[in-house]
């Protein structure tokens, strides 16, 4: 079977038809929800009719009540993360590692990568004196984890997966202070949901979506039990810790190979105020373990930009080594352009920027995005 199609190709406009006076005169936009209800054939099996066990529990809150829970658990990780990110705060900014223990990990790192490049022994003998340096740093690693969970075990973060949790939650944060939050983040779009709501009904007092079964949160203990873990495991506040510091130690020797070469870092010192010997110095380690220090690095490292003109007011040192290098390209080119001669091509590879650290473990803010779905219909019902 062949279709044809007639296409008018001619430039003529087309002529208005009598339901085009019907169209864009009333827009409006709609938000679906969708949901699974159960369903079945009724009993002649000839229509589909919702589930009577469905219905019953609909009937009797069941559903509602069900929904209810899942809303408060929300809520309420939302806020114990909170009271995790403050206690990772102030007992890290106590935290202080000895600076020969720190000097010693950095020397296994430096034995562990010299050996790696050495090419004048067999691969064997690589494994060999590698086994060796990997135990030592192993205990290099366990001194510096054994004082993180020193640290917290003495400033009781059992707290916070204890059962009592929910009453440290009805403490805090009232109503007054989950008022007194948003005002202070209003600017930044941080997003506090409520804590108390309405039951449909719409009588005046309001219950706290903390009032559950501590139980309902056992999942959630387990999971941040393993931020405090001494063992160094992935996603542990010791973990972040090592691998922050294993980037720290090769800023420092990038910096130390910098001192040699000709970059002026002077603007640095002045726009930040500070000695860049004191900042990559072991001792300010210390200083780089909770987030507002890990901000202060980056910023040293990255400078201060403006994001609405996205320039750098202030320079950091990665901006200092883009601007050499991009000086010195263009004295090569106009070098070139004037003698003709041909020269080996600067290569900014020799030339590399420093990493920033990585960010402590529940130091994002909790954004719009993240609980756009916070607040529902048990906080708007009798409203």
């Amino acid at each position: 079977m062949l279709f044809f199609m007639s296409t008018d190709i001619t430039n003529k406009p087309r002529e208005k038809g009598v339901f085009d006076n019907f169209t864009n005169l009333y827009e409006f936009s709609k938000t679906l929800t969708f949901g699974l209800i159960p369903l079945k054939w009724d009993d002649n099996k000839k229509m589909i009719v919702e589930d009577e066990d469905f219905s019953v529990l609909r009937k009797y809150g069941v559903i509602e009540e069900d929904k209810r829970i899942a809303e408060s658990i929300k809520i309420a990780k939302f806020y114990l993360n909170i009271l995790h990110r403050e206690l990772i705060g102030k007992v890290l900014g106590s935290l202080k590692f000895e600076k020969k223990n720190l000097e010693n990990y950095d020397r296994l790192l430096g034995e562990i990568e010299k050996n790696n490049k050495n090419e004048n022994i067999s691969e064997d003998k690589k494994k060999e004196i590698r086994k060796n340096f990997k135990k030592e740093l192993s205990i290099a690693q366990d001194i510096l984890l054994k004082k993180v969970g020193e640290v917290f075990e003495s400033n009781g973060s059992g707290i916070l997966s204890s059962k009592n949790c929910l009453d440290e939650l009805t403490k805090r944060f009232t109503r007054q202070e989950v008022d007194k939050l948003r005002r202070e983040n209003k600017d930044i779009g941080v997003e506090y949901p409520d804590v108390a709501y309405r039951e449909k009904d719409g009588k005046e007092e309001t219950k706290s979506f903390f009032a559950m079964d501590v139980g309902y949160l056992d999942d959630f203990h387990k999971n941040r039990k393993q931020l405090y873990s001494v063992k160094g495991k992935k996603n542990s506040l010791g973990r972040r810790i090592l691998d922050n510091f294993e980037i720290f130690c090769k800023n420092k020797k990038l910096y130390e190979k910098y001192k040699n070469l000709d970059i002026d870092f002077s603007e640095i010192e002045r726009n930040f105020n500070l000695t860049l010997e004191k900042v990559f110095d072991f001792d300010n380690y210390n200083e780089r373990l909770t987030q507002e220090g890990l901000d202060e690095y980056a910023k040293i490292l990255g400078g201060e930009s403006n994001k609405q003109e996205r320039t750098a007011n202030i320079h950091g040192l990665n901006q200092i080594i883009n601007l050499y290098i991009q000086k010195k390209q263009s004295e090569q080119k106009a070098e070139q352009k004037e003698t003709g001669k041909k020269k080996i091509k600067f290569n900014k590879k020799d030339y590399p920027t420093f990493t920033c650290l990585q960010k402590q473990i529940l130091s994002q803010v909790f954004r719009k995005e993240i609980m756009k779905k916070a607040r529902r219909r048990w906080t708007r019902q009798g409203a």
